[in-house]
């Protein structure tokens, strides 16, 4: 009985469990901290890339169809085109002003920029040029 007592209460060998499973913990943190920094960095990304070329669009002698090419060419600057999906541009009205949207489907990335396909969709609007003078 009394080496059965002494060798549960010998700590012996407890501060490498121990160092293991804190360890693990805090680096399995530290990853998930990293990750959700570089999904806020995408969404980021392209969101200004959807607002930028909102406002590109929006401009009297710019035409809807070079949308594409600008949000692709913003995108691919900072994170690589690869993530940009659907790129689409429609006229609608907001508030009763004219309002040019860009709506651009991307990859939300789960590990590093490997991710869902189309798993993210931004939205930029810019007001429409007119070239009316009242």
């Amino acid at each position: 009985m009394i080496v059965a007592n002494r060798v549960w209460r010998d700590e012996r060998g407890s501060a490498v469990v121990e160092f293991t499973l804190v360890g693990t913990l805090l680096t399995l943190m530290t990853v998930a901290v990293i990750q959700i920094g570089i999904v806020i960095h995408v969404r980021n990304t392209v969101h200004d890339a959807a607002v930028q070329a909102a406002y590109e669009a929006a401009l009297a002698d710019v035409a809807p169809d070079q949308v594409d090419e600008i949000v692709r060419t913003v995108v691919s600057s900072s994170v690589g085109a690869d993530l940009v999906g659907e790129v689409r541009a429609s006229r609608t009205d907001a508030l009763g002003v004219p309002t040019l949207e860009v709506r651009v489907t991307a990859v939300l990335p789960l590990i590093v920029f490997l991710g869902v396909p189309d798993g993210l969709e931004v939205v930029g609007r810019a007001p429409v040029e007119s070239l009316v003078v009242e």
